[in-house]
């Protein structure tokens, strides 16, 4: 007895599907049957009435039928390619979708991986000139008076009145303390906290500032005592606040630093015809060490970059990370075609390229940013190339001048004459001659004159043009001593061309 074949697994239908499929399209499904019956009708007629053709059965089937079945057949045929075309379009649209959604979502899932990034630790020691400082700052008494930030105080030739004269020498009295506080973090390591643009440095920095006001304000009060080498000692000191600040932070620690290096330089330039040649010999060698212990602004910039870092890995913690980045481009959808990991690498990226020129005078043209990423980046790089400039094409040029000044006015008033080169400055009272950030392998331009003699530097234009000075437009003080700016085009002729 031969097997029972199993029944056929059909999928169970409910009775409004089987209803509404026998309800589909009822005259064309009769309409077709009929044209088979007849057909089959048709042909047995003509093969009981006719004798085969030699071609066989096909050829005459293939003749077989009406004009009415034929149309019916190709009506059935037609449908039939339709219903294949549309289910291999819509295999095709699953396969195309899931091809390409796959992947944009293992994408989007990476997107929301945490950034890993290797940043040192930057402990605070304890002994640490800012903790000095803020010190100073907090015994000291009446630093926010107007006499501090009077533009009178940093004047060429000072005019006071009495009731000013008073009140610069009652707040000199009141500050002994502040000002052994002050020297007291001059000897000591200063190392600022990393900066962040989220949460900041957590210091004040105008607190070191109004200390180096009142540094200068007590340098002013020597040189209206006629007592030039201590105000000169004062302003070098000042020179050395600014130069520790500048070495020990981030790139807006390097601006401060720089600002109150210019505050103790202009002190200088007011006195240094004014000093003995003993003083100014001691100058000259402490300005040299500040010039060789001076960090580079690479090592501002790295710190920043170390800063930025911890700042994107904050920001970018959690999945809605995108939208605190909005802001940040015209698209809110560019958000959408990156990732937390390639915004931080090319942060860093952009860092280090920047890192690697920050030296580099002229400072390079640093390309604006083309995309959503280099912007952002941008965003948390506290530097630009106007900072490249401030630091090397001014504080470098200028600290080097008035070193070469101060060595030049203790050979005067030793030997009676200013030496016919710079080389007779060495060694007495140089230990070598400082070569011009502007032209790295010389050191500067000097001459002597019937009048004394001219020092500078080749300047920005990197023409040397023989101690021509360059020329610029704006306030009164620029206008008597020119300050340089990037595209300056003249030398930087020292005593005349200043901050």
């Amino acid at each position: 007895m031969g097997r029972r074949p199993l029944p056929r697994c059909r999928p169970k239908r409910s009775r409004q599907a089987a209803e509404r499929q026998t309800t589909v399209k009822p005259i064309r499904r009769r309409r077709l049957r009929e044209a088979v019956i007849y057909t089959l009708h048709e042909g047995v007629r003509r093969l009981r009435a006719e004798a085969l053709p030699h071609d066989g059965l096909r050829n005459a089937l293939d003749g077989v039928g009406t004009p009415q079945t034929q149309r019916m057949t190709r009506i059935v045929h037609r449908a039939s390619v339709v219903r294949r075309g549309c289910r291999a379009s819509i295999i095709l649209a699953g396969l195309f979708a899931v091809l390409l959604g796959v992947p944009w979502w293992v994408y989007l899932r990476m997107g929301d991986a945490e950034p890993t990034v290797s940043i040192p630790t930057k402990v605070l020691p304890r002994i640490n000139a800012l903790y000095t400082w803020e010190k100073a700052w907090s015994v000291g008494y009446d630093l926010r008076n107007e006499t501090l930030t009077n533009d009178t105080l940093y004047s060429e030739t000072p005019d006071e009145t009495k009731e000013q004269t008073s009140e610069r020498t009652r707040i000199l009295a009141r500050n002994h303390e502040t000002f052994d506080l002050i020297g007291k973090g001059l000897h000591e390591p200063l190392v600022l906290p990393r900066p962040s643009l989220l949460h900041g440095s957590g210091f004040d920095m105008s607190h070191i500032r109004g200390l180096a006001k009142l540094m200068i304000l007590k340098a002013r009060d020597l040189h209206f005592a006629k007592r030039d080498d201590s105000a000169l000692f004062t302003g070098v000191d000042v020179m050395r606040m600014g130069s520790k600040v500048g070495s020990s932070g981030g790139t807006l620690d390097k601006m401060t630093g720089g600002l109150i290096e210019s505050m103790g330089r202009r002190v200088a330039w007011q006195i240094v015809d004014h000093v003995s040649s003993a003083a100014a010999a001691v100058a000259s060698r402490r300005i040299e060490e500040l010039d060789k212990s001076r960090a580079p602004l690479s090592r501002s910039i790295r710190e920043e970059m170390y800063g930025g870092q911890q700042d994107f890995v904050e920001l970018l913690r959690g999945h809605d990370w995108r939208g605190k980045f909005r802001g940040a481009t015209d698209s809110p959808y560019e958000l959408y075609f990156t990732t937390k990991r390639r915004l931080v690498a090319d942060y860093t990226r952009f860092m280090m390229v920047n890192i690697a020129t920050a030296d580099v005078l002229p400072p390079p043209n640093t390309p604006s940013p083309d995309n959503l990423r280099e912007s952002m980046a941008r965003v948390f790089a506290g530097w630009s190339n106007e900072l490249t400039f401030r630091e090397a094409g001014r504080n470098l040029v200028q600290n080097r001048l008035l070193m070469v000044k101060l060595a030049l006015r203790a050979y005067r008033l030793e030997h009676g004459a200013y030496p016919k080169t710079l080389d007779n400055l060495v060694p007495r009272y140089l230990t070598r001659l400082p070569r011009d950030p502007f032209r790295p392998k010389q050191t500067f331009g000097y001459a002597r004159t019937s009048g004394g003699h001219v020092l500078y530097s080749v300047g920005p234009d990197h023409q040397d043009q023989g101690g021509a000075a360059l020329k610029t437009t704006g306030s009164e003080h620029s206008e008597k001593y020119p300050t340089v700016a990037m595209h300056s085009v003249g030398d930087i002729v020292a005593g005349v061309n200043r901050d």
